[in-house]
């Protein structure tokens, strides 16, 4: 997640957002807009806050995953109307369909064991039971499966 806070970082501070004026933007708090971009505080970060922050910014989500350099600003994927449209259902989908597939041949106890996770939020992800997981639990699965979270969205 420290990849995905720098980026968004860099692209608020470029673009000169505010945390009052993302907070505004996008229907959260300034404490949740506040909470998102500390390096300490966002492992409860819910997916749906850094996609909604990600669609205010212009910017394709997954591509905040990618490691940036201060001078590779231009290599974010800024979002057209289409792709700034797409929301967290969608995302999910992606997610969730990318571990189903890699975990075909194998049960989900290997996923648990290789994540850490328990079993039921794993099977509550996969079951669409949870609609807006933390972020930080869809970073330990794609690290699980040795896949790059920015990948598991594609």
């Amino acid at each position: 997640m420290k990849i995905a806070i720098e980026n968004l970082n860099r692209v608020k501070t470029i673009k000169q957002f505010t945390h009052k004026k993302l907070a505004e933007k996008t229907g959260y708090s300034r404490h949740s807009i506040q909470k998102l971009f500390s390096y300490h505080k966002n492992s409860k970060t819910r997916l749906d806050l850094v996609v909604t922050v990600c669609k205010a910014l212009d910017i394709d989500f997954p591509s905040i995953f990618d490691r940036k350099t201060e001078n590779h600003y231009g290599h974010f994927m800024f979002s057209d109307d289409s792709v700034n449209a797409l929301g967290t259902e969608y995302y999910l989908r992606n997610f969730v369909n990318r571990v189903q597939l890699e975990i075909k041949n194998s049960p989900r106890y290997s996923l648990k064991i290789t994540t850490g996770l328990s079993e039921s939020t794993i099977s509550d992800l996969l079951n669409f039971k949870t609609r807006n997981p933390r972020v930080e639990t869809l970073l330990k699965i794609a690290e699980g499966l040795n896949i790059s979270i920015s990948e598991m969205f594609r």
